[in-house]
């Protein structure tokens, strides 16, 4: 269930952006529903004392407070960049080098894992 407030902001939203199209704000109601409710899945079921969920759910909130979908963008984009952060092995570069270069993406992006992501490091490295 949708809290009232949620919805009344969400359809505020779609005639802000759609005042003449009903087509478009009936679509922009159910796209930002679909997403509010999965959003609010994740938060449910997902261990909140993890540090990198604590800060996608974060980061997601505070670029897109009233746009659901973006927030389920910008979580799911988080995540997937800090699996491969920490999963991602490149055979040809030592150990040790990649350790620094993780090091050095976690200091410049702490709570951005897209940023920080160990391919874009590497290749700015």
């Amino acid at each position: 269930m949708i809290p009232e407030n949620i919805m009344m902001r969400i359809r505020n939203t779609a005639e802000a952006e759609w005042p003449s199209d009903y087509v478009m704000q009936a679509h922009t109601i159910e796209e930002q529903t679909e997403a509010y409710l999965k959003f609010c899945n994740y938060q449910e079921n997902l261990d909140a004392e993890n540090d990198i969920f604590k800060a996608s759910f974060a980061k997601a909130i505070s670029e897109f407070p009233d746009d659901y979908v973006m927030q389920v963008y910008v979580f799911e984009g988080q995540v997937e960049a800090a699996t491969a952060f920490f999963e991602t092995i490149f055979p040809d570069i030592p150990a040790k080098i990649q350790e620094e270069i993780r090091l050095k993406a976690f200091s410049e992006w702490p709570s951005d894992y897209e940023m920080g992501s160990i391919r874009n490091s590497v290749y700015e490295a």
